[in-house]
């Protein structure tokens, strides 16, 4: 959350409390170690609570703090090369020809987009492959 000027505030919630069929919760471990509201966070991440009881059964609770996106990272040019993305491409013959379609996108937050990538080899065989890139927030 942010105040009236679009600074971030502490992040407050309710911690959770864990509860056990026999009535019994030996401890709770919360992970980052430490970790108690309120607290002001830079980045997003994951404050995991695990319940253990006498018998050695364990529960998670996860709470999830995201930052919110500021103005301008709403959208956001991705550009598909080579130099971008990570490939391990094998082939016995030379590989002549790596293409990305498309080879750049403008993504909004939240949303998400295919990448097929084909690799073509000196003897002119081809392989593709796919995947998706989006943009969180």
């Amino acid at each position: 959350l942010t105040d009236d000027n679009g600074q971030l505030l502490p992040a407050i919630y309710e911690v959770p409390s864990a509860v056990d069929n026999s009535g019994s919760v030996s401890y709770v471990r919360v992970t980052p170690e430490g970790f108690e509201p309120p607290k002001m966070i830079s980045h997003d991440m994951d404050v995991i609570y695990t319940a253990f009881d006498d018998a050695g059964n364990t529960a998670e609770c996860v709470v999830q703090l995201r930052i919110p996106a500021k103005e301008g990272q709403l959208e956001k040019t991705v550009f598909f090369n080579e130099s971008s993305v990570q490939m391990v491409i094998q082939d016995t013959s030379n590989i002549t020809d790596v293409t990305f379609e498309p080879a750049e996108a403008l993504l909004t937050l939240g949303s998400h987009i295919t990448v097929e990538v084909t690799a073509t080899d000196s003897a002119s065989n081809r392989n593709k492959c796919k995947f998706q890139v989006s943009l969180q927030g």
